[in-house]
């Protein structure tokens, strides 16, 4: 591997980023940002988790907290608060990464 490419490499950190796309919808998503003198650039993105409020068997809000989904439906977790979703997402990214 040459210097410049181990350079390149050394540059990229990993983060993750929220957004929210539709009111109710936080997405955490994984992005690895390349980092030059003054240019920041996503190289790659991809999605983490998603926590939305909880709904009934009914189909309407029922103000019960809010649900953490990730890939598959046996990852499926509810909370009392946005805070405590975010902070189990964010837990669980940290685990993974390092």
């Amino acid at each position: 591997m040459s210097t410049a490419t181990r350079a390149v490499r050394a540059n990229i950190s990993w983060e993750l980023v929220w957004t929210i796309p539709t009111p109710g919808v936080h997405l955490a998503e994984e992005r690895a940002v390349a980092r030059g003198n003054q240019l920041h650039r996503v190289v790659q993105s991809r999605h983490f988790a998603t926590v939305r409020n909880a709904y009934g068997a009914d189909g309407y809000y029922n103000g019960d907290g809010y649900v953490v989904s990730r890939g598959s439906f046996d990852e499926i977790r509810q909370f009392d608060t946005i805070e405590e979703a975010k902070l189990y997402v964010e837990s669980l990214y940290a685990l993974e990464r390092h």
